[in-house]
């Protein structure tokens, strides 16, 4: 989980300097580029960006910050330049925190851990009181009845063998071994268990709510339908959006210029100009001397002008499908709508089955 940056872009009477994050002291301003890594839990004080928080949320889709929103240790800054003030030490950043848990989750016990612990407190000593009887007592007493029960050392070997038939060695290191290779494989797989305890009571689970994005679904976003309107084409409004978006990295711009692609085109002789993104908001530009922007429903409903009805009903009715929407504008007026979702991963139906199949109730 070696996710965040060693070393921290400092701002100090107005110049930059590169401190590690050891030393940084909340309150201090640190600077985060584009396709860094956030190096201290903070606010920020300036810019704005899509921050890929998935280190830490397991959300997916970039989270847009901008002025007074929080920002974690570990996360990525996807496209906009961001000042942030710490709040915390680097030891104290969400991110140590979450390492700490699963290391004290390791060094937790559970219940059968605890009771095979107890168990061999007392069964220890008496294998090996035992042991010293059969090694002592049967020689002692065929000495004492004058007969022959076997050489010293037959009963010696005995004694050994008894011992290592029941030395309860492999039990109790087995079992505190097994937890914490379980606990170890499963915070890989992105998985934090608190503990043993949590690990051994899994086994009892009846109901499992899935956080949907990232994990029943890829996280990748991806076109699946484009709405023209007016005299417009799909093709058309499809290459001007892709114009557009390919000048962001936001996921989702990506998911527009990736689907025009699909299609065998691309937005040959579109030329943007006077570009702008705005994070939170959309993105804009002049084609052919002509204000495009793409942005959401609500954005179109506040800046849109002529007939915005149908179109926003149409989003609506996408949104109400689990669809995010965009809106392509023309000179203010809704030139298009493309609706993006979240692929279901192949392997998704098959372990909703599973569970179903083991009793559990499965609530996304």
């Amino acid at each position: 989980m070696d996710l965040s940056p060693q070393m921290a872009r400092v701002r100090l009477n107005g110049e930059l300097a590169m401190l590690d994050v050891s030393s940084v002291m909340p309150g201090t301003t640190i600077v985060v580029r584009p396709g860094e890594r956030v190096a201290l839990d903070g606010i920020v004080v300036r810019g704005s960006s899509a921050v890929d928080e998935s280190p830490i949320t397991g959300e997916s889709v970039p989270a847009d910050k901008s002025e007074g929103d929080r920002v974690f240790a570990g996360t990525l800054n996807a496209s906009g330049l961001l000042e942030v003030q710490t709040t915390t030490l680097a030891a104290d950043s969400t991110l140590s925190r979450i390492v700490y848990l699963v290391e004290e989750a390791q060094g937790s016990r559970a219940p059968s851990q605890t009771f095979v612990e107890r168990f061999s407190r007392w069964y220890t000593p008496l294998v090996i009181w035992l042991a010293l009887g059969v090694a002592v007592v049967p020689p002692l007493v065929a000495a004492f009845l004058g007969v022959q029960w076997g050489p010293w050392s037959e009963w010696v070997r005995r004694a050994l063998v008894m011992l290592v038939v029941s030395c309860p060695c492999a039990l109790v290191i087995s079992t505190p071994v097994s937890i914490v290779s379980a606990i170890t494989r499963a915070s890989r797989d992105g998985v934090l268990v608190k503990g043993g305890a949590f690990l051994e009571a899994a086994a009892e689970v009846q109901a499992i709510a899935f956080d949907k994005t990232g994990t029943l679904t890829l996280g990748k976003a991806r076109v699946v339908g484009v709405e023209p309107f007016g005299d417009r084409s799909e093709a058309g409004v499809l290459a001007v959006a892709a114009a557009l978006e390919g000048h962001s990295n936001h996921p989702i711009a990506r998911a527009v210029v990736s689907a025009l692609e699909e299609v065998g085109s691309r937005p040959a002789g579109v030329v943007v100009e006077e570009y702008q993104e705005e994070p939170g908001v959309g993105v804009s530009g002049l084609i052919s001397g002509v204000r495009w922007e793409i942005c959401s429903p609500a954005c179109a409903h506040e800046r849109g002008t002529g007939n915005t009805a149908e179109p926003l009903r149409r989003a609506d009715e996408a949104e109400q499908q689990g669809r995010t929407v965009l809106a392509l504008l023309e000179a203010g007026e809704i030139a298009g709508l493309l609706s993006i979702v979240d692929g279901i991963r192949p392997q998704s139906a098959a372990a909703i089955a599973a569970l179903k199949r083991g009793g559990i109730e499965h609530r996304p």
